[in-house]
């Protein structure tokens, strides 16, 4: 397989319906509350987050398909497809097994049909399930496509050994590693603490306690000619970390051009430092959002509401 670009300029996104938090999930998504929210306008304000964020993308020049979440309250975190599906530019399309088991009910018949006529060649690693073994689409795994590495944090929801057969089957070299938070809690998703772009990553360096295996992650960056955008934990916190590369249809777009973009929430962008901005608009436009609601209630930010159709 030759991905030959790292990002997409097509993304699919799912609309919420009812969005609430998801209790399933607080166990290991500690950026979700720990207590309810009781504000019954939060449905309403996630939905229009989410059309604004569609808007910005739409403004930006990418193509967005729109899938409705038709199964409501039942699956609270579908506004986050990115989780049980990759596409690839071979065709190639995977089905991932998801730890908790409202999240299963995602992964739609509709929504798959719909994926199979562009991606034939099915890769389902959803049976792994009644083995308890988790990975989680591209929460779970940051891709250098162009290179065929795939970066990912072992975890209750990253499976090793399913990370190992994932890459043996698409032809990936890994780069495991551990990664903590601020209270050396294990963080679930490898999207929350880096975002890999073409000539760059954002990444939380200090998140990676062992300083050997930090030392050759960095080493692994300089080779393949990525600058490293370094986040804090206070920024990861932020969602910094939790930001997708994608292009532009020129067709699309306001300006009429293809350009290299980074997505990410407006509590993201005023989180990085004016360096820190500089140097990513180097590479990209940023196209920011206000995603607040969903990503306090939801715990994840604008890469997990996108899902790459390459």
């Amino acid at each position: 397989m030759d991905e030959r670009c790292q990002n997409t300029n097509r993304v699919l996104l799912v609309e919420p319906h009812r969005f609430r938090i998801n209790e399933e999930t607080q166990e290991d998504n500690y950026f979700q509350p720990r207590t309810p929210v009781l504000d019954v306008h939060v449905a309403e304000r996630a939905k229009q987050e989410f059309r604004a964020l569609c808007h910005a993308l739409e403004s930006a020049g990418v193509e967005v398909v729109l899938k409705q979440n038709t199964l409501g309250e039942r699956a609270p975190d579908a506004i986050f497809p990115n989780n049980w599906f990759s596409t690839h530019s071979d065709g190639q399309l995977v089905l991932y097994p998801m730890r908790h088991e409202n999240r299963r009910l995602e992964r739609r018949d509709d929504i798959i049909e719909f994926l199979s006529k562009s991606y034939p060649n099915v890769l389902d690693l959803r049976s792994y399930e009644l083995q308890e073994q988790y990975l989680e689409g591209t929460g779970s795994l940051v891709l250098d496509r162009v290179n065929r590495i795939a970066y990912a944090c072992v975890s209750e929801r990253s499976s090793e050994a399913l990370i190992r057969h994932w890459s043996e089957e698409l032809g990936y070299e890994v780069e495991l590693f551990t990664a903590v938070d601020s209270e050396q809690r294990v963080i679930y998703h490898t999207n929350v603490m880096m975002g890999l772009g073409t000539s760059f990553v954002v990444i939380c360096l200090t998140s990676i306690a062992d300083k050997a295996r930090r030392r050759e992650i960095c080493l692994r960056f300089e080779k393949t000619g990525k600058e490293i955008v370094d986040i804090s934990h206070a920024q990861v916190e932020q969602f910094c970390g939790n930001v997708l590369e994608l292009r532009s249809v020129p067709e699309l777009s306001s300006a009429g051009t293809m350009k290299q973009l980074l997505v990410m929430s407006s509590k993201a962008y005023r989180a990085f430092s004016v360096a820190q901005r500089e140097t990513l608009s180097r590479y990209v436009d940023i196209v920011h959002s206000d995603l607040h609601t969903i990503e306090e209630c939801g715990g994840g930010g604008a890469r997990c509401m996108m899902a790459e159709l390459f």
